[in-house]
């Protein structure tokens, strides 16, 4: 192994590092309990060692888990999707509650994806959530034939996902979340009917 390829290694590591130790402090002490400083303790390294890495720091941190989250929510739907066969009406039930599931299960990364609980990340890519989708959006085209209906079907189905997943990962949900699948997928299943 070239001196070139150990020291690309070792940077690599070392920023999974870094985003791995940012998820246990957010995960351990909330968003607001992530600081350069702690994330230099955790994983025993400098802040100048950090910086090199993320020179505009936790911003840039948070934003390069905001599009790991995206690239993971894609990967979700899109198994979700092929798992559940042909039928784009299936698939878009399959698509919620694989969505749901993601958003619950990696709520740190859901939390900095849509700026919940108080992140802040500068969104430098409006259109990530589009391109995280596109499966759901191919479902829709299946379904519907109109283009310009399309985009109102697709937020109708993104509101039933993402209101159910805030009201959860915010603590808004009370006794009815373990409910919320459920929901979900009703919900859905009404709304492919309506988009045929």
């Amino acid at each position: 192994m070239s001196h070139k390829e150990r020291r690309d290694r070792e940077i690599s590591g070392l920023k999974s590092d870094i985003l791995r130790s940012t998820r246990q402090l957010a995960k351990n002490k909330g968003w607001e309990g992530v600081s350069m400083r702690k994330i230099c303790a955790l994983i025993e390294y400098t802040a100048p060692v950090i910086y090199e890495h993320y020179p505009k720091g936790k911003k840039q941190i948070l934003g390069e888990l905001r599009d790991f989250g995206f690239s993971e929510l894609q990967k979700a739907l899109e198994a979700a999707a092929l798992a559940a066969g042909a039928d784009p009406a299936v698939q878009l039930a399959a698509m919620a509650e694989a969505a749901w599931e993601f958003a619950i299960k990696e709520s740190d990364l859901y939390e900095v994806m849509f700026d919940l609980k108080g992140v802040i990340t500068p969104l430098d890519d409006p259109s990530a959530l589009r391109l995280a989708t596109q499966p759901v959006m191919d479902a829709i085209r299946q379904l519907h034939r109109l283009e310009e209906d399309r985009d109102g079907w697709f937020f109708n189905w993104w509101a039933i996902v993402h209101g159910h997943a805030c009201l959860a990962i915010t603590g808004f949900a009370g006794g009815a979340k373990p409910k919320f699948r459920g929901y979900i997928r009703e919900a859905v299943t009404r709304l492919a009917a309506e988009i045929r």
